[in-house]
């Protein structure tokens, strides 16, 4: 499961809510960092909790006791509910549009607008243009009706990528 700036991520205990600096609590060696021989790139594993070392430092507490505490309690709740396995894609083409610059996941990221997802979540992505969904499902819709018949080879990720707005 992939970590996000409010969950953050379980074992590793990052993230607003997951996070004990905000409840005062600073801890150290929580991870080690590795280096892999074939590429020389540094990894990160988290350490058993036996050695994580605690401090206290309520002079860095950001949130109270009783509203922290809800939320753990709220979150251990949830804790082996998997959200992502009950989410249901909602547009019919959900999944499979990319974004000509990048590559990246083409989403909705206005209300009924399509866009570059890189570009919102990273802003890594130059490209600004947005598409109305229902221009892009028409589209495909037109593309399925008359194209597709005749051209049962032609890869529709082609006629995807060329959309503008």
């Amino acid at each position: 499961m992939q970590a996000s700036t409010i969950n953050g991520h379980r074992t590793r205990r990052n993230g607003i809510l997951q996070n004990d600096l905000y409840a005062g609590q600073q801890i150290y060696n929580r991870v080690r960092m590795l280096k892999v021989p074939e590429n020389g790139k540094r990894i990160s594993r988290v350490n058993p909790r036996e050695e994580w070392v605690v401090v206290d430092v309520p002079e860095l507490r950001i949130v109270p006791d009783d509203p922290w505490n809800n939320a753990q309690l709220k979150k251990s709740k949830y804790r082996n509910h998997q959200f992502h396995k009950s989410h249901c894609a909602k547009r019919l083409l959900s999944g499979l549009l990319r974004c000509g610059e990048c590559d990246g996941g083409f989403t909705v990221v206005a209300t009924g607008r399509y866009g570059c997802s890189t570009r919102r979540e990273k802003g890594t992505c130059n490209n600004n243009k947005r598409t109305s969904v229902e221009e892009v499902e028409c589209r495909v819709h037109d593309w399925q009706r008359t194209i597709l018949p005749a051209h049962q080879t032609q890869e529709p990720e082609n006629l995807l990528r060329n959309i503008d707005s």
